[in-house]
């Protein structure tokens, strides 16, 4: 291990930081202690050293993959070829007299 060393400048949430370090503190690591583990386990493993798991969609997002699945399958949805294409005729939809 190299002797070099090179300071980190990490901002985050204070409320997490204190969190953090009351948890590291139960394991008896400070915080820079429990940061260089996370780093060094990242690099021996060449992964992170925790499961990366999919958010599961709420409601909201999940009727909304659902429409965009239609609209894709659905031959008469109308296409667009740029988003200027769509800016374009939002606008003509705005300015048209009612």
């Amino acid at each position: 291990m190299s002797s070099l060393t090179t300071d980190v400048l990490l901002k985050i949430d204070s409320n997490l930081k204190n969190n953090a370090e009351a948890i590291f503190s139960k394991f008896g690591y400070d915080f820079d202690t429990a940061i260089k583990m996370f780093l060094r386990h990242t690099v021996y493993d060449g992964s992170l050293p925790f499961s990366m798991k999919d958010e599961i969609p709420n409601e909201e997002t999940l009727a909304a993959m659902k429409e965009a699945e239609c609209l894709i399958n659905d031959p008469k949805a109308k296409t667009y070829n740029s988003f200027q294409e769509i800016i374009d005729e939002i606008n003509t939809e705005i300015e048209a007299p009612k």
